[in-house]
């Protein structure tokens, strides 16, 4: 996780080789709103990927980009794990 300013970039990926994968965007909206969320590149685990964008801007009030890659593990095993993992990362874990 890099931490810009205005912005947070997330990579989370599977085995030793860092690999872009499923690329979404979150933009804060406005206290206590949802965050925007968008899929800019990749089309497997989007809604996880959004999830964790999501999550990431709501957590630090920045714009985020979250890169999703999973190989062999299925989003919904890697679901819990990976939204704890950012939560530890940024603090609210």
């Amino acid at each position: 996780m890099l931490s810009a300013e205005n912005a947070t970039i997330t990579l989370c990926y599977e085995g030793r080789k860092l690999r872009l994968g499923t690329l979404a965007v979150a933009l804060p909206f406005g206290k206590g709103e949802s965050p925007l969320s968008s899929i800019l590149l990749g089309e497997k685990d989007t809604i996880l990927c959004r999830a964790l964008a999501e999550r990431v801007t709501l957590i630090s009030g920045k714009i985020s980009l979250v890169s999703l890659f999973l190989k062999d593990i299925s989003a919904t095993n890697a679901g819990k794990a990976l939204f704890k993992a950012v939560e530890d990362m940024l603090g609210r874990g």
